[in-house]
């Protein structure tokens, strides 16, 4: 298992929070928002990190290529549940250079208190998403 200053360090530099926001039909609003981490690096370090979420009961998705287009490979997080305890884990925000990891954690404290499905949670999202780099 890998230490976890080390995790954290890797996680510092690959790890992107991303806020996609989907249009769905069956949703009152019509639009669907979804969290989730992203890394992209080589595969033999997202294997590693692919283990070590497990050890840590974070589950997470490895694929080789992440589309048929961009044959990179790519691990994703993206259940809530996992989200915080990667969050609760790794305190991504006290080794980031930009504010990313804090407009992901406001967005998700939308989420969790379920003001995402009012019209001024959405356009809450909208305007943090903007700052997302």
């Amino acid at each position: 298992m890998l230490d976890r200053n080390i995790v954290l360090g890797v996680c510092s530099v690959i790890a992107k929070p991303t806020v996609s926001i989907i249009k769905a039909e069956r949703y009152s609003l019509g639009y669907r928002v979804k969290l989730s981490i992203v890394f992209r690096s080589n595969g033999g370090r997202l294997q590693a990190l692919h283990r070590c979420f497990l050890q840590n009961n974070i589950q997470s998705k490895y694929k080789t290529s992440e589309s048929k287009n961009r044959q990179r490979p790519i691990l994703t997080i993206s259940k809530s549940d996992d989200i915080n305890r990667f969050l609760q884990t790794y305190d991504m925000s006290s080794v980031s250079f930009d504010n990313n990891w804090d407009v992901f954690k406001e967005v998700k404290d939308i989420i969790d208190t379920n003001r995402h499905k009012t019209m001024d949670g959405l356009d809450e999202i909208l305007e943090l998403k903007g700052y997302l780099i």
